[in-house]
């Protein structure tokens, strides 16, 4: 199948490198937890996190260096801040997804509020409920991660928010990549690539000078509103690429599409592909040392390809709706030969039962960017000595769709009756981890 792999620049960083504590939820490392991981570190301490998913809302203290192996995913649980950032500290290598959605409150996956010299390095953060990160009267460098269908913005800018934000991609939100939401702001927003959204960069105060922000060298592409705000905005906005937007320089307040400043370029950037998430530039793109200081303009080497994974292995939650009860499950995801697909699992013989190995395909429509939608259909088996009470070879239709992106996989099932000894379909829920 196809699935996001993210290329990450692993960096080290050992400004307080004097002790490291591992975290595995396979019990290897030193604690299971995140969390109690940082509230028995020392100041300095560097936490390396193995692969896995760790359900967790994380706050962190001041000067920590908290890594990922090979992108572990860090998953609020649909509720409130994945990650609340201390002074000092570092976030690098993981997936941050699911925050909550409450509106009015700072429902996010990382907020910076009244922190400094924070840095924010090859995350995907994907998928929360409001917004990617928020910074408030913090000091905070975000470079190098993708910001991917967060449901409102990614990166949202209030009071006191001091901010360097380089060669970041940012894909697919319903409002913008980038909202400076007051008057006392500064910092740098340069060689980022912005793909879909309603705004790619928001700014809805008036101002009698413009703000110490300098806007430069990245890309926005197939935005409703590249840039939206009034006349007076920022000292700078210059050596960008604009291409497929609506509008380019929108003046909300006249309610007209502004001239750019003439260092400013309306072209085809020319990525290589798009359709198979590959935003680097081609080796003819107008982007090419087309910048400041000769730079080229964009997120600067950034790779996200899609890559054609045989199998996938899984396990999470199954609920049945129709009997309220819930249960592990365990699958595999085999891409064959022919480019079919077989999903094998089982349910825990516990609470629920069944065994499957069933065919799928890709169907046709997607819930956002980065995201496949897929449907088998064959049969589930139960009986013998699995506990169910069925004779062996029981069996039954069974349905499976799934909604698979880089952060996890939700989906629905659909038994048939079992006759002769239920004479009702059941329907339930799948939430899934990749392991």
């Amino acid at each position: 199948m196809k699935t996001l792999i993210i290329i990450f620049i692993l960096m080290s960083f050992n400004t307080f490198a004097q002790e490291t504590i591992i975290v595995s939820n396979d019990k290897s490392g030193d604690y299971t937890s995140i969390q109690k991981a940082i509230s028995k570190s020392k100041k300095g301490t560097s936490i390396l996190v193995k692969k896995g998913t760790y359900i967790e809302n994380i706050i962190m203290r001041d000067d920590i260096t908290l890594r990922g192996e090979d992108n572990p995913i860090i998953d609020g649980g649909n509720k409130g801040v994945v990650i609340k950032a201390g002074n000092n500290c570092v976030i690098s290598g993981f997936i941050i997804t699911k925050s909550g959605s409450e509106s009015g409150v700072n429902d996010c996956g990382i907020l910076a509020d009244n922190v400094n010299n924070v840095l924010i390095t090859n995350n995907l953060i994907a998928q929360n409920g409001h917004y990617g990160v928020i910074i408030r009267k913090s000091d905070v460098k975000i470079q190098n991660n993708l910001f991917l269908n967060n449901s409102l913005l990614a990166i949202y800018l209030a009071e006191g928010a001091k901010f360097e934000i380089s060669n970041n991609l940012f894909i697919n939100h319903s409002h913008s990549a980038l909202d400076v939401a007051a008057k006392d702001v500064e910092g740098k927003f340069y060689n980022n690539t912005i793909d879909i959204a309603e705004y790619g960069v928001i700014y809805g105060n008036y101002l009698k000078e413009p703000l110490p922000i300098e806007i430069y060298n990245n890309i926005f592409y197939q935005c409703a509103n590249a840039i939206y705000c009034t006349t007076i905005f920022a000292e700078k906005i210059e050596y960008n690429v604009f291409y497929n937007n609506e509008r380019n320089y929108w003046n909300w307040d006249t309610d007209i599409d502004m001239n750019l400043p003439k260092t400013n370029i309306i072209s085809d950037p020319l990525f290589i592909d798009t359709d198979d998430f590959n935003y680097s530039i081609s080796s003819n793109s107008p982007c090419i040392k087309a910048g400041r200081n000769s730079e080229d303009i964009g997120a600067l080497s950034y790779e996200i390809d899609t890559h054609d994974e045989t199998t996938l292995t899984m396990s999470g939650i199954a609920i049945n709706v129709c009997v309220n009860k819930s249960a592990k499950i365990k699958t595999t995801l085999i891409k064959e030969a022919d480019n079919t697909y077989t999903l094998k699992g089982e349910f825990d013989n516990k609470n629920l039962f069944g065994v499957f190995d069933i065919k799928g395909k890709k169907l046709p429509y997607a819930y956002g960017e980065g995201v496949l939608t897929m449907q088998f259909e064959g049969e589930i088996y139960f009986g013998g000595s699995d506990g169910s009470g069925f004779p062996a070879n029981t069996h039954s239709t069974f349905v499976v769709t799934l909604i698979i992106s880089i952060t996890g996989v939700t989906g629905t099932y659909h038994v048939g009756k079992i006759l002769p000894y239920v004479d009702f379909d059941q329907y339930g829920t799948i939430e899934l981890y990749y392991e």
